[in-house]
């Protein structure tokens, strides 16, 4: 129980800081993503180590689910960062024709 509420106020900090710097929709989904893909490949890692030293079928088929759900949940935050570059891109496209300033630098969102 300690461990989730040290984590989750990581994240809450975390992510206030993102937030407060923010200019544009890029500055907020770059260093999220980031962070994201970090804690996912950090974790895929650990249980890749868990894994190959598994000693019981049981372990070694947890620790495979556990990899599963890491790469559905990148996969994911993927798809995800490419719907907000698209959505983004296409509000600066309709924006742009009504004579409007919007710019959200969706060619550097980068997922």
């Amino acid at each position: 129980m300690k461990t989730r509420t040290i984590a989750a106020t990581a994240w809450i900090l975390i992510s206030s800081a993102i937030w407060a710097s923010a200019t544009t929709p890029s500055d907020i989904i770059q260093p999220m993503t980031r962070l994201i893909y970090a804690l996912g490949w950090l974790m895929l890692t650990i249980l890749g180590v868990k894994w190959v030293t598994a000693e019981s079928t049981q372990e070694r088929l947890d620790t495979k689910k556990g990899m599963v759900y890491i790469v559905v949940g990148l996969l994911i935050v993927r798809v995800i960062c490419n719907l907000i570059a698209f959505y983004c891109q296409a509000a600066q496209n309709s924006m742009a024709l009504g004579g409007v300033g919007f710019s959200c630098a969706s060619a550097a969102i980068g997922c």
